[in-house]
């Protein structure tokens, strides 16, 4: 009875386009392989329906700074790795140190290492590998920051199993290393690449496409920060950049060049963003549990007015800081942004002071990316909170059962301020697949798949009607017509919250019958949000 009356409802909305004509397109062969939705890929209509970002919740501090070499903070980059059941964390950190040239303390960056069996609770091991202000107990990995980003190779030999890019804001420029297990011995490759790519430069190696990916830092002509991406079949020789071009932007004569075009931009502001805005970082990550998703989370920074209301910075300090400060005087003064009274109080300077959040942008193959949802995936927190000017999110995430993790950097301090509080790295929540869901409107909402083939015996989903929300499921054929035995007034009703929901026709789940031929999905949905679904 309880069927009956769901799908009366449903079918009194959707009534008028039961018999919907499509244009039969190619099979997309989905397997077992989990299916999100993150866009349209598989959607051939639906009524209703739009595609909604779920953001994280802020689940609070799991590390800060509590020795020497954390005093002035920790982060802002980092990743985290599944290894096996045990999570490993780098991270980078700044203290200070005795500089002889100077006679005084000052600022030293490193880079440090922590392991966690929940993901919540982090230990710092000391690895006596790195010297500190004379002392070997220490958990830090490589003295100096911008180490890039740590991640397993699948295919390399066991002593350089662990990789990494290595951009040194000592020596400036950029290139690789390897260790056998991504805490001693430490090789680098005796190439480099003569680029200013300043930022958290990452690689992976993509199992998808079958070679190493790489996404850097790049600039425009008009100084904004973008995201550039390029592939290498071998991380340990030089990677395949070409050299700069007349239309390399050179910021300075004394300094490396930035990428500009000699890799494809793949993430960049546009007209639909304000004026000056840009993406600091890539933090891409392929997402672990399906095949055919990747996300990047890029913090995106908004550039305050410049002088009179900021200080004007000297060529000289333009030079001393390796040029990581665009030249001030040859970017057009064009923003929309109001004065604030805290910049006073948090030591603005000129245009490339500014807050940083995160956000989200989706790929089915990690070339061709979407930013269909603008709003910040992870928010500024509230004046007075830990993550009130900039935040940058670790590569990586870690899934617990029905859950993700993911970690990011809040700091109180906007972009070249001073910082009210500490640094911290944070812990985020996140669904199991649900960056992105499939919402169905209060009054009903229906989605129709592209024909697929998959193998399997039975269907799951992840869905979230709540209470008063509900869904069926139908079987079609790729001319629309249902399968007797899987139709939606057969379906039992769904109601609930699930992470791996077995859908049923009146009591039996096997589907194995249609496993291997064109089939479409029909999802008749009320107040609910659908976030992914498998066979298996």
């Amino acid at each position: 009875m309880k069927r009956l009356i769901v799908f009366k409802i449903l079918f009194c909305v959707f009534a008028s386009i039961l018999h919907v004509s499509f244009v039969n397109s190619e099979p997309v062969n989905v397997e077992s392989n989990k299916q999100l939705f993150i866009d349209f890929f598989l959607i051939d209509s639906y009524t209703n329906v739009e595609l909604v970002m779920n953001p994280p919740v802020k689940r609070g501090v799991v590390i800060e700074g509590e020795h020497p070499w954390e005093s002035i903070g920790v982060g802002s980059y980092g990743e985290v790795i599944d290894d096996g059941g045990l999570y490993r964390m780098w991270y980078e950190s700044s203290g200070k140190e005795w500089d002889p040239e100077k006679n005084d303390y000052a600022p030293k960056g490193v880079t440090c290492y922590a392991t966690s069996l929940d993901g919540i609770k982090w230990e710092k091991p000391f690895l006596h590998i790195q010297e500190f202000q004379g002392n070997m107990d220490n958990n830090i990995v490589l003295d100096f920051v911008h180490h890039g980003t740590v991640f397993k190779d699948p295919t390399a030999p066991p002593n350089q199993r662990y990789k990494t890019v290595i951009y040194n804001d000592d020596i400036v420029y950029c290139h690789g290393a390897y260790s056998p297990d991504g805490i001693h011995d430490w090789k680098f490759t005796d190439w480099r690449l003569n680029w200013l790519i300043d930022s958290q430069n990452m690689a992976f190696w993509d199992e998808q496409r079958e070679k190493y990916v790489f996404y850097f830092r790049g600039w425009t002509r008009e100084l904004l920060r973008t995201v550039v991406r390029f592939e290498a079949d071998d991380f340990l020789k030089p990677w395949p950049l070409p050299k700069p071009g007349p239309n390399t932007l050179k910021k300075h004569d004394k300094l490396y060049p930035t990428i500009t075009n000699e890799a494809k931009v793949v993430i960049k502001s546009d007209e639909c963003d304000p004026r000056p805005s840009d993406f600091y970082n890539p933090s891409v990550v392929k997402y672990p549990a399906a095949p055919n998703v990747y996300f990047a989370f890029p913090s995106m920074f908004f550039h305050l007015p410049e002088p009179p209301m900021g200080i004007e910075i000297n060529d000289d300090d333009f030079i001393y800081s390796y040029g990581t400060e665009p030249p001030y005087t040859h970017i057009p003064q064009h923003y929309d942004a109001p004065a604030s009274p805290a910049m006073e109080r948090r030591n603005v300077k000129t245009r490339n002071s500014g807050f940083l959040d995160i956000r989200l942008c989706t790929s089915r193959d990690g070339i061709h990316w979407k930013r269909d949802h603008r709003e910040p995936y992870v928010s500024l927190g509230v004046e007075g909170e830990q993550d009130t000017g900039s935040l940058y999110m670790f590569v990586g995430m870690i899934i617990r059962g029905g859950k993700i993790y993911q970690y990011y950097t809040g700091n109180s301090n906007w972009h070249d301020g001073i910082s009210e509080r500490d640094p911290a790295i944070i812990l985020l929540e996140q669904r199991l697949d649900g960056f992105v869901s499939a919402d169905a409107a209060y009054e009903g909402g229906e989605i129709i798949t592209k024909p697929i083939i998959f193998s399997g015996s039975e269907l799951h989903l992840n869905i979230n009607t709540s209470a008063i929300g509900s869904a069926v499921v139908g079987i079609l054929d790729v001319d629309g017509n249902p399968f007797p035995d899987y139709d939606v007034p057969n379906c039992d009703v769904i109601r609930g919250n699930f992470i791996d929901k077995t859908v049923s026709w009146q009591d039996k789940s096997d589907v194995s019958k249609l496993a291997g031929k064109p089939v479409r999905l029909r999802f008749l949905m009320r107040g609910s949000k659908l976030f992914s679904f498998r066979f298996k």
